[in-house]
């Protein structure tokens, strides 16, 4: 069955431009992304959306940063990641490993803080989107 989105994207939404980069990245690479602003209509049952899209994607992108960490809802979708047994990587972003949620550290981080952590993240995810490839 082939899922509606290889990408799922958690950020926090003062994060949406790095966000936004992330996605474009990762679209151009031939990807099908969600990224809540840009994928959610106006008017929708926005929660409801976000839910679908996280049973319906292969990998879970988090955006790792300061504001993302101390947000309830990013914790959330972390923690509905991995009741879904998916495949996350956190991102990280002007945070230091040791500043990732307890829910993400079973997961190996990949830094993103240049655009080659960007590219080595857009590589990653493909080999995953396009492999059974589980992260390692």
């Amino acid at each position: 069955q082939r899922r509606k989105y290889d990408v799922f994207i958690s950020y926090k939404t003062e994060d949406k431009p790095f966000a936004a980069e992330v996605r474009r990245k990762l679209k151009a690479a031939g990807l099908r992304v969600f990224l809540a602003q840009a994928s959610i209509d106006t008017g929708s049952d926005w929660e409801q959306k976000i839910f679908d899209a996280l049973r319906c994607c292969r990998v879970v992108v988090f955006i790792v940063t300061a504001r993302s960490v101390a947000s309830e809802w990013c914790n959330y979708e972390v923690g509905a990641a991995r009741a879904m047994q998916k495949d996350v990587i956190p991102a990280l972003r002007h945070v230091a490993r040791a500043g990732q949620p307890q829910a993400l550290k079973r997961f190996e981080p990949i830094d993103v803080q240049t655009s080659v952590g960007v590219a080595c993240l857009v590589k990653k995810v493909v080999r995953m989107c396009s492999s059974n490839e589980r992260p390692s």
